[in-house]
């Protein structure tokens, strides 16, 4: 339970500085923004893989991590 915990912690780190990185290019290209989303995906289930002994539950854990930090970030857009 604790390293599901420290993942999650690694998560945040990681998706908070894609927001970062997205906010500071705006006039990039969507092919741009695809691979940079394509590369902290990559570098955040390493990052679980590498603590996590399950590389199934590496990947669930990335994705679902993923998707909420999109879903606050789309949200924190619309009502600020």
């Amino acid at each position: 339970m604790r390293k599901n915990g420290l993942v999650m912690l690694y998560h945040l780190l990681i998706w908070i500085g894609y927001s970062v990185v997205i906010m500071l290019s705006p006039r990039d290209r969507i092919q741009f923004k695809i691979m940079l989303f394509v590369i902290f995906f990559y570098f955040a289930y390493v990052v679980a893989c590498s603590i996590l002994p399950k590389k199934g539950m590496a990947f669930r854990i990335s994705i679902s991590n993923c998707m909420f930090s999109f879903l606050v970030s789309r949200a924190a857009q619309i009502f600020f």
